[in-house]
C-alpha cells in the first residue's frame, strides 16, 4: 500500500481537474494512474517541482494546464459535483490508498496523438487505455 500525500482542499481541486483534463476519457485506472504520477513526482521532488501545486501547475507537464491550451476551460468550468468530478475526485482516494497502478512512473504519454521529445529515454512501467506511463532515465 502507498503512502497517503496529505492534500489540502485546493491540491485536491488541481489533481481532480487534472485527471478531467489528462484522462477524463480513459478508464477508471487510467484516472488513477494519472493522479499517481502526481504523486510519484512530489514524492521525487525535483525539476517539476516540491508540491503538489508546483508539479500539476507546472508549465508544459500537463497540457490541460498550458495557456491555450482548449481543454484548460473545460477543466476550469467543471462544477464540482458534477458525476465527472466526482469520479475524478474518487480516483484521487484510490491512488493515494490503493496499489500503485501507475508502477511508480513520473511521466505518461498518449502515442496517438504527441510524440515527446523524450521518447528515446522513457522506460515503460505501464499501459493502461491510451496512455503509456513511465520514467524518463
Amino acid at each position: 500500500m502507498r503512502t497517503p500525500v496529505a492534500l489540502s482542499a485546493f491540491e485536491r481541486q488541481l489533481v481532480a481537474r487534472t485527471i478531467i483534463g489528462e484522462a477524463g476519457g480513459e478508464p477508471f485506472a487510467g484516472m488513477v494512474a494519472v493522479a499517481q504520477v502526481v504523486f510519484n513526482r512530489v514524492a521525487n521532488p525535483g525539476w517539476w517541482g516540491h508540491t503538489v501545486a508546483e508539479v500539476v501547475l507546472k508549465p508544459k507537464q500537463f497540457s490541460c494546464w498550458n495557456d491555450g491550451d482548449p481543454v484548460r476551460k473545460f477543466v476550469l468550468s467543471t462544477p464540482e459535483e458534477s458525476h465527472r468530478y466526482v469520479i475524478a475526485d474518487a480516483a484521487i482516494t484510490v491512488a493515494l490508498l490503493g496499489e500503485d497502478v501507475a508502477r511508480g512512473s513520473t511521466s505518461y504519454y498518449n502515442p496517438q496523438t504527441v510524440t515527446p521529445s523524450w521518447e528515446s529515454s522513457f522506460e515503460e512501467c505501464v499501459v493502461i487505455g491510451h496512455h503509456r506511463f513511465g520514467v524518463v532515465r
